[in-house]
């Protein structure tokens, strides 16, 4: 099962088989896959013959300490193997919260310099779905909804290859494998199938009633191309042709805005949230994304980022 194993020697060969076993039922084989690459890194870094089970906890936190690989999954993969034999491992759990607080501190801290980067505030970046007029221009069509679906369902890249199509066809046309909106009378239902996340949350279906966004979905419809999103060559766009693309709509009508991707839109948006203690939309926010609310707390927060949260939607019927 695990061919690396051969080139080890049988001390280290024996301590891996004696955790394999000591897990059976208790964990997947995916998590137990992970945590094999994880021992051969660690078993690396040690140098030496002895056990990792026998090696005492300050050793163990001195190599991860010193390692250049992933200092979190390095220490998992010790006090796993520790608690498997009974052994202490309080100063390695102190060790880990240590490294989960410095990187809590370090990624808010990368956030915020990526939001004021962006040159965008969050007033800035809901004013493109709410107001009449941004600068000055009157955001219409295509860039609408563009705008209206990153802000207001937290999509990425992928989310955004799209077809649109009528109520009606929906029986012929709609799979379980794709992206749509299916257009109606009064509203509109995105339907998310392909997704980063999928997987794990499945498919996201949500109504949109807001009158400039079916009004302009309706226009696209009739237009019958591939996908909603298209180029000048009217070929639909790839997940990886959109950051260039949603950073030069944004910066057509806010001039400053500098490399606005659906990430930094994503992380403006839940700074915000965040720093309201808005608890509500922080949920909603995680939900649309397609991930939980620890990891959007863990990877987007920003700590202080201030600006004054408002309703996203303001012209539903």
């Amino acid at each position: 099962m695990y061919n690396k194993m051969l080139s080890t020697t049988k001390h280290k060969t024996l301590e891996w088989l004696d955790f394999v076993k000591s897990q059976e039922n208790k964990i997947t084989k995916k998590t137990l896959d992970t945590y094999f690459n994880d021992y051969l890194r660690f078993r690396n870094e040690m140098k030496d013959k002895r056990t990792i089970y026998n090696t005492p906890q300050r050793d163990i936190k001195t190599i991860v300490q010193n390692t250049d690989y992933n200092k979190r999954a390095m220490l998992n993969i010790a006090i796993v193997i520790l608690k498997s034999k009974d052994k202490p491992i309080d100063m390695l759990m102190k060790y880990r919260d240590d490294i989960y607080n410095e990187k809590q501190t370090n990624q808010a801290e990368k956030n915020r310099n990526i939001i004021k980067n962006s040159q965008v505030s969050y007033k800035q970046l809901i004013s493109t779905i709410t107001d009449k007029q941004v600068g000055n221009y009157v955001i219409t069509g295509i860039d609408y909804i563009l705008f209206y679906l990153l802000i207001n369902f937290n999509t990425r890249n992928k989310d955004l290859v799209i077809k649109v199509i009528s109520n009606k066809d929906k029986k012929e046309l709609l799979n379980n494998e794709e992206n749509f909106i299916i257009v109606s009378p009064n509203k509109a239902t995105l339907i998310r199938n392909d997704y980063k996340t999928k997987s794990s949350y499945g498919t996201k279906k949500d109504v949109i009633r807001n009158i400039r966004f079916n009004k302009y979905i309706k226009m696209e419809l009739a237009k019958a191309n591939k996908a909603l999103f298209v180029n000048n060559k009217n070929n639909p766009y790839k997940p990886y042709d959109f950051s260039k693309m949603i950073s030069s709509r944004f910066q057509y009508y806010i001039p400053d805005a500098t490399k606005l991707t659906q990430a930094v839109i994503y992380k403006i948006i839940t700074a915000n949230a965040h720093s309201n203690g808005d608890i509500k939309t922080m949920k909603k926010i995680a939900d649309n994304r397609g991930s939980s609310l620890q990891t959007q707390m863990e990877q987007y927060q920003s700590n202080d980022y201030k600006d004054g949260a408002e309703d996203f939607d303001v012209e539903s019927e």
